[in-house]
């Protein structure tokens, strides 16, 4: 638990860092924090995409499932903080066709449009009053 607790504590002081940097020079920072499989109920799975994208023992499975309920915990600390974070884990979490395309985190092209779709509407929010 201390060593998720110190990585996180990194990854946040990293994005506010990130922030003031690109604050300091005029560019616009969004922290994205993306989907992935290991994390429990972000994508329903059918047994041909969980053939190919998970895989129980992977080394990375561990990681998320201790680390990503306390990266979605410090996004919204780095709200608090001034810090533009945009949580994506369950962007996939009511999709029941394929998407990733390996058991690490990869995905196909209708996850990456999914993906680059709801960035680009937190970036530039579509016009709804005409």
């Amino acid at each position: 638990d201390a060593m998720y607790d110190d990585l996180v504590e990194l990854w946040k002081r990293c994005s506010r860092q990130m922030h003031l940097l690109c604050r300091a020079n005029g560019i616009r920072y969004v922290h994205v924090l993306q989907p992935n499989q290991y994390f429990e109920g972000s994508k329903p799975m059918g047994p041909e995409e969980k053939l190919v994208a998970f895989d129980p023992k992977h080394k990375y499975r561990t990681g998320v499932i201790n680390g990503y309920p306390r990266l979605i915990k410090a996004g919204t600390e780095l709200k608090e903080q001034g810090v533009e974070f945009l949580d994506l884990t369950m962007l996939f979490s009511e999709i029941e066709d394929a998407i990733y395309i390996d058991n690490c985190c990869h995905y196909n092209d209708r996850g990456n449009s999914l993906l680059a779709g709801k960035i680009a509407d937190h970036i530039d929010p579509p016009k709804t009053d005409y």
